[in-house]
């Protein structure tokens, strides 16, 4: 079981709008921050916090998460709120109440309305919303050290009485006050990537397929290379790409790595070699180079060399 703990890191990276079209709000900057119903012109504020460095793994599974908040007071009684989380790999600062409006919610929130508020100054922490997080984790695009933004968002939709409650934001908030995500998660074990058998006897400028589905562990990504020997790759990141043999004079063997992973082929790399034959046909071309000979028809530049 490992955890995960971060604060906000920066003013920008936390603020509150209001969904009312007569007295429209939004500030970035503003401490404390409110969620509810302010007045009749000015209700159903809601709040976003975002945390940059998530060194979560792709392949975890979130089995909690919660916001710690710090309490700037309250009017009423805490209003209906949702928790919601922004379906993006590494979601970008909110710059503006548009911005904040625009941004995509993930299908899964959780309700959260605490019986009473805190008193000022006093943590409070949220319901768990591990189901919530968990669908910016999965996403295929996620990698570990990316941003999660979370909403808040006041859910009692349009004005019912005057009842609020109050965070402290990063612009107000002594140190280690301010909003701060908690997270405990599990990882499987370690991928192991596969690279395949080795392989001998192939020809010079031959196609050579390699096959990386004999890895295991829970993993989306592969991550093949040419160590050493030449050739090239029709592709770094598919199951089953293939080599094209490089031609040489002496045979060579051609050395392919690979790494799996999830999000980032992070696993230790295993390799694969492939022993080419020499090409036995070869011209120098008139600028002293030498090709292979199947290359002939089609290179103005070649002639044979009649000197040796």
């Amino acid at each position: 079981m490992a955890t995960f703990t971060q604060h906000i890191l920066a003013s920008a990276d936390d603020g509150c709008w209001s969904v009312a079209t007569p007295t429209p709000y939004f500030s970035n900057s503003a401490s404390p921050l409110r969620v509810g119903d302010i007045t009749s012109t000015d209700f159903d504020r809601s709040i976003y916090v975002r945390f940059t460095g998530v060194t979560i793994p792709g392949n975890a599974t979130i089995t909690a998460a919660t916001l710690t908040f710090t309490s700037g007071g309250n009017t009423g009684s805490p209003p209906p709120m949702a928790i919601k989380v922004e379906a993006a790999d590494n979601a970008a600062a909110i710059t503006s109440r548009t911005d904040v409006l625009a941004r995509t919610r993930a299908a899964t929130t959780k309700a959260w309305t605490p019986a009473t508020w805190v008193a000022s100054g006093t943590a409070i922490t949220t319901v768990d919303f591990a189901a919530v997080l968990q669908q910016v984790i999965s996403r295929p695009g996620w990698v570990s050290g990316n941003a999660v933004q979370i909403f808040v968002e006041d859910t009692s939709a349009g004005f019912t009485v005057a009842q609020q409650v109050s965070i402290l934001s990063w612009d107000g908030a002594a140190a280690g006050q301010d909003p701060t995500l908690n997270v405990t998660y599990t990882v499987p074990a370690g991928s192991v990537a596969n690279a395949g058998p080795d392989q001998t006897g192939k020809g010079s400028l031959s196609t050579v397929q390699l096959d990386g589905t004999g890895s295991t562990g829970t993993f989306n990504t592969y991550l093949w290379r040419i160590v050493s020997g030449g050739g090239t790759l029709s592709s770094t990141s598919a199951s089953k790409p293939t080599l094209k043999a490089p031609a040489t004079t002496d045979g060579v063997s051609v050395i392919v790595g690979l790494k799996v992973g999830q999000g980032t082929a992070d696993s230790t790399e295993d390799t694969v070699q492939i022993d080419v034959l020499p090409h036995t046909e070869w011209f120098r071309k008139s600028d002293g180079s030498f090709i292979p000979v199947y290359r002939y028809a089609v290179d103005p530049l070649l002639t044979v060399d009649t000197s040796a």
